[in-house]
């Protein structure tokens, strides 16, 4: 049995930590967090880290903080597995890891509706894929405040788009390249936050197919959905029902999942503790997204 360390302990890092509990396969789970923590062995300083030498590490400080935490870890760690969660840093940047080995925490690839739309899309040919995620800030955490969250604070790279990148990393995964035409990204609501709230992003993908992409911190009917049209394909999907409806020459198909969101955490470790990597958000693909983001900022 091997040893887990979580650096950081908000939100992210319990869900993180409750996952890879379930999965069983660690002797040990440590922290690195200024929280107060119960019955979870809490490390306090680089010494103790070093010390500790986990097999395995997840990265989930505030976005600001990940280069501090990989520059640590390459330094003083070698074949090290290592999830760093997303974005995978705050600004783009070509960093080169050598020492360990790196994946990021896009943990919606592993949800089923994602995969079977994706083996869908390789069949049918599509005109349009529209993808929205909507919620209301206000709501997401419980053990702070949403205006001294990250996500408030530009310093921070806080902001929807970075928030709800999943939905950038899961458009590359389901099509991968596509081009820009137009967007909106700005602050349209009353929020205590000096980050944008709201972006809407038109593209193409090979030329002819158009893209759309909505997010928002504003709607309290959350919402994850996925709509398709095409020649012989039209879809609906939600990631929060689970649930697909889809005509396939004109017949209608409907199916369902057993699934939860908090399974696609567990799902991501396990495989990547079993080594099954291929459909897994890497290094590159992450900084992929990040280009996407600066292109949107330098406009």
């Amino acid at each position: 049995m091997k040893k887990a360390l979580i650096l950081g302990f908000g939100s992210i890092g319990r869900k993180h930590y409750d996952a890879i509990k379930k999965l069983n396969k660690f002797a040990s789970i440590s922290v690195v967090t200024k929280s107060k923590v119960k019955k979870i062995n809490k490390l306090k300083s680089q010494k103790q880290i070093i010390h500790y030498n986990p097999d395995y590490i997840i990265i989930s400080t505030p976005t600001n903080e990940h280069i501090k935490n990989i520059k640590f870890i390459e330094k003083n760690f070698k074949k090290k597995i290592v999830l760093i969660e997303k974005p995978i840093l705050g600004f783009f940047k070509n960093i080169k890891l050598k020492n360990n080995k790196y994946f990021v925490g896009y943990n919606l690839r592993m949800h089923p509706v994602i995969n079977y739309i994706r083996n869908l899309i390789k069949k049918y040919d599509f005109w349009e894929m529209s993808i929205e995620c909507s919620s209301y800030l206000p709501d997401w955490r419980r053990n702070i405040h949403y205006s001294r969250s990250s996500s408030a604070k530009r310093k921070n790279y806080g902001g929807v788009v970075r928030d709800l990148s999943h939905e950038i990393d899961y458009l590359y995964y389901l099509i991968g390249n596509f081009e820009i035409i137009n967007f909106i990204k700005k602050k349209i609501s009353n929020l205590k936050i000096n980050t944008e709230d709201y972006f809407s992003f038109v593209g193409t993908y090979k030329k002819k197919k158009i893209i759309n992409l909505k997010l928002s911190y504003l709607n309290k009917f959350h919402k994850r959905e996925i709509s398709i049209l095409g020649p012989k394909l039209q879809l609906k999907a939600s990631l929060t029902t689970n649930k697909i409806e889809y005509f396939i020459n004109n017949k209608l198909r409907k199916i369902s999942f057993n699934y939860s969101i908090n399974r696609t955490y567990e799902d991501m470790h396990k495989n990547i503790l079993n080594k099954k990597t291929k459909n897994l958000a890497t290094v590159q693909s992450s900084l992929r997204v990040l280009k996407f983001i600066k292109k949107i900022e330098k406009k």
